[in-house]
């Protein structure tokens, strides 16, 4: 959904007592973000854990990052259309990531809806509600 992200890979010593292996640089290479091995009630690797969380949270992100996962046609259909909606928008330019956007307000986030009515204009919310009410049908 084009956020950053750091995982909290938490209870590494239980991974370690039940001499499990995990290739964490390759989970993390995987997953396309930073892995962090930590055991939350020792404190081990809640330095590393805030370190990696303050490094990507000053990371810029490209729009439809490689990782995006792809919801089928149909789906993806739908999110481009609300996208073009929300390209129309300028009070919304920046203020959220247009995938990321598009798919809350597919879901009927309630609490996405009511923080952006204020930024579309009525057209705009009239499209992207048809947009939602269109994808309702064709999912039954």
């Amino acid at each position: 959904m084009d956020a950053n992200l750091v995982i909290a890979l938490n209870r590494w010593d239980m991974v370690a007592a039940r001499d499990t292996r995990i290739d964490v640089e390759k989970l993390s290479r995987l997953l396309g973000c930073p892995v962090v091995p930590t055991a939350a009630i020792t404190g081990e690797g809640l330095k590393e854990l805030k370190d990696s969380i303050v490094d990507v949270a000053g990371q810029k992100r490209a729009e439809g990052p490689k990782s995006a996962i792809n919801y089928g046609d149909d789906i993806e259909q739908l999110i481009n259309k609300v996208e073009e909606v929300i390209k129309e928008c300028t009070a919304l330019n920046g203020k959220y990531p247009k995938r990321w956007l598009a798919i809350k307000m597919l879901e009927g986030d309630e609490r996405v809806m009511e923080q952006t009515r204020a930024d579309l204009s009525s057209s705009q919310l009239a499209k992207i509600l048809c947009i939602i009410k269109a994808g309702e049908a064709a999912i039954k």
